[in-house]
């Protein structure tokens, strides 16, 4: 018999960690528990499995499954529901890779630089990885959403009306309550590029 998974995944630094940690307080099966300390503290990354693991919850985040994906897949001992891509615009996620291996000084930080030791290589990187991971979700025709990034992290009703399908809690009022309690707008960063004039946020 199949595990049923839902999955969160994409190129990171876009609000996964916020996700994991909202459906979390909303009582979803992630195998963490509310305020517990699974996050790195100098890139507010972690929360993960590895889908393979035949202990992991029903909600699994893993930005390796953009790699991953489709030999996952053709495991026919995993079945997965529905996959949601938190998106954020490609220089502020590469930059904010690239600020994080700065911080902690080494490529390998989790959070930091992603198969690459060039930081300037990390677009590139990032591109290929979204593009493998959309091309196994249309071969395999699993349902995915795609959530805006930095707008998941201020805009409640957008997040809720994208979420409900999979939610355990129908009131809208209740998710907006968990929401105000788990987010937090001070690790959202403004990262710019030369090129793109228009703010966007981390």
């Amino acid at each position: 018999m199949s595990r049923h998974h839902v999955v969160i995944t994409g190129t990171g630094r876009a609000g996964t960690t916020f996700l994991i940690q909202l459906m979390t307080a909303l009582g979803m099966p992630t195998g963490f528990r509310e305020h517990a300390p699974d996050i790195h503290p100098h890139s507010n990354a972690g929360m993960e499995w590895d889908i393979r693991d035949r202990h992991a919850p029903y909600v699994v985040k893993s930005p390796w499954l953009c790699d991953q994906l489709d030999d996952v897949l053709s495991d026919h001992d995993i079945a997965i529901d529905h996959v949601l891509v938190p998106v954020r615009d490609l220089f502020s996620a590469a930059e904010s890779r690239r600020s994080v291996s700065r911080s902690a000084r080494k490529h390998d930080a989790p959070g930091g630089l992603w198969d690459t030791s060039d930081p300037e290589n990390q677009e590139k990187v990032l591109m290929a990885k979204l593009y493998k991971l959309m091309y196994a979700l249309a071969k395999h025709d699993i349902p995915v959403t795609l959530l805006h990034f930095p707008r998941i992290t201020h805009d409640a009703d957008y997040l809720y009306d994208k979420l409900k399908p999979l939610l355990s809690v129908a009131q809208r009022w209740s998710f907006h309550d968990t929401f105000s309690r788990v987010v937090n707008p001070s690790l959202v960063h403004d990262f710019r590029s030369p090129r793109q004039p228009e703010k966007d946020l981390a």
